[in-house]
């Protein structure tokens, strides 16, 4: 732990980390937010000075690989790397401050993202709005690029990118107090000098796109599970995919129609009555960014296939009910256990925790009518991993979690 901002330098000691069993003919130290996006690269952990950091918390993790690797910059996640690689546990480094009591706490989007995509040259307005929660002293948004540059300040919480042309960038929201100095634009945040505290941070992948990029879900299909439950079941389009729409509804009862957005490629329903139940999905590539629907599929209680699962829970409609329940896992931050509810995960079902290095740790296998399992994670030691849901060998849901002991 350090006590930042005084003027005095706030370096690790070059003896107070020690490097076992690496192996790989390259070697990089990486420092990263809680999040494992990158914040810099130093040739050693013993280089950086955390002093004008500012308050907050980071990881230090070392990095052996072979031959090329793919999003090693500042800006990619320790998630997104590509190659033939290992990454070590993290070290934590806090950063305190003394008489230093603002906080920048956390930012989503009012739809509770924190990456999503967007088209920002095709004419079209983008606008999304910012919630900050648990945040203290006083606040303002900025914008930076990958470098940490300032490019903007926006003034309210709704913020349209739109002709600010291909790229990615970064909306934090800055907690600071009259010490603070370096808000500009044009100025880099590693600059910032005083009292001040960043939130984690909202990704914005900017698309240089043509007006039809967005391709609807393809191969819709049906089928049964039992009795009158089925599952409707569709194929990613190859496009960045924020999300769907099915809208579904007994035939020839238009009031009976509801749109429900899903963010897994498979939607859970159970038939009560004899009705012909349709439905159709569509791709939600980004925030303005919406492909066609597919054609109409159909079923009743007494023919067809069906399959899937969403977002919500206990929705009713007409003589059928929608069975969406989220995939989630708590405490995360954990320490000895998880819980991992898991709604309507499908057929031939699977959990596993990976690190991220991408080696499975774990696999337990789930079984039909289970709807949630606990995991011991004791034996893992503190660090980023993710939990992964497979159905028939797909990929149907995850999430990151850390371990903290």
């Amino acid at each position: 732990a350090f006590t930042v901002g005084d003027g005095v330098a706030d370096n690790i000691a070059a003896d107070a980390i020690t490097l076992a069993n690496d192996q790989g003919m390259n070697s990089q130290w990486v420092v990263t937010d809680e999040q494992g996006n990158i914040l810099g690269l130093p040739p050693t952990f013993s280089a950086v000075n955390f002093d004008g950091a500012g308050p907050g918390t980071c990881l230090v993790w070392h990095l052996s690989f072979d031959g090329e690797i793919t999003g090693l910059a500042a800006g990619s996640n320790v998630e997104d790397f590509q190659g033939c690689y290992s990454i070590s546990n993290p070290i934590e480094v806090v950063r305190t401050q003394e008489g230093c009591n603002v906080d920048g706490g956390t930012i989503a989007s009012s739809s509770g993202f924190t990456e999503f995509t967007i088209c920002a040259g095709d004419g079209i307005p983008n606008p999304f709005d910012v919630q900050v929660v648990n945040n203290t002293g006083s606040n303002r948004l900025i914008i930076t690029d990958e470098e940490g540059t300032i490019l903007g300040l926006p003034g309210t919480a709704r913020i349209d990118l739109e002709g600010a042309g291909p790229g990615t960038c970064f909306v934090y929201n800055l907690a600071f107090d009259d010490s603070t100095m370096g808000i500009e634009v044009g100025a880099n945040v590693d600059d910032l000098s005083g009292c001040y505290s960043l939130s984690n941070p909202i990704t914005v992948y900017r698309l240089d796109c043509p007006a039809n990029v967005c391709q609807s879900p393809l191969n819709l299909r049906l089928t049964r599970k039992s009795g009158s439950t089925f599952q409707l079941r569709w194929d990613r389009a190859p496009v960045h995919v924020i999300g769907y729409e099915v809208v579904i509804g007994i035939q020839d009862k238009p009031n009976s129609f509801v749109t429900i957005p899903v963010r897994r490629t498979n939607l859970t329903v159970t038939t009560g009555g004899t009705d012909v139940v349709v439905a159709k999905v569509r791709t939600i590539c980004s925030i303005n960014k919406i492909s066609d629907f597919t054609e109409y599929v159909s079923f009743t209680p007494d023919s067809g296939n069906a399959s899937g699962r969403s977002s919500f829970e206990g929705t009713t409609v007409g003589d059928f009910i929608i069975d969406v329940k989220e995939f989630s896992v708590s405490p995360n931050p954990a320490s000895d256990f998880i819980d991992v509810s898991l709604g309507n995960v499908g057929a031939d079902a699977t959990i596993e925790l990976v690190n991220v290095s991408g080696q499975r740790l774990l696999t337990q296998r789930v079984q039909d009518d289970q709807t949630s399992t606990r995991i011991d994670i004791d034996q893992f030691e503190s660090g980023m991993y993710m939990i992964i849901v497979k159905s028939e060998g797909a990929v149907v849901d995850y999430q990151r979690i850390i371990v903290a002991k």
